[in-house]
């Protein structure tokens, strides 16, 4: 095999494959969970954006595109404003806000492109 040929390659091979089994272990676990630590700490927050989507999305004046750009915008802003968190309280708000939010908001832009 050509990507175990050298001990470097090996060695790169190796720790390619345990970053992505990490990876595929991670993602779906926190996706599993962190509905049950929200709803633990009482936070409602992925209705307001199904109806924020909804009304958006068939805004003349912003529409699909326009509700898609806000989104990611969004979300960049509010990944860099939880990187920046220091608190608990914070790192809650902002995890509700990229968790619940924008995932309902980018899932109501799907549904009015595919009805």
């Amino acid at each position: 095999m050509a990507l175990f040929s050298t001990s470097q390659m090996a060695l790169s091979t190796g720790l390619m494959l345990f970053l992505w089994c990490s990876i595929g272990i991670a993602y779906p676990l926190y996706n599993h969970f962190i509905p049950i630590y929200l709803e633990a700490e009482g936070v409602v927050c992925g209705i307001p954006a199904s109806v924020i989507g909804g009304f958006t999305v068939e805004m003349k004046c912003i529409g699909r595109k326009g509700t898609g750009a806000t989104t990611c915008l969004c979300t960049g802003v509010f990944l860099f404003l939880f990187m920046r968190a220091e608190t608990p309280t914070s790192v809650l708000g902002f995890s509700c806000i990229i968790n619940c939010l924008f995932p309902n908001l980018v899932l109501r832009i799907a549904l009015f492109v595919h009805p």
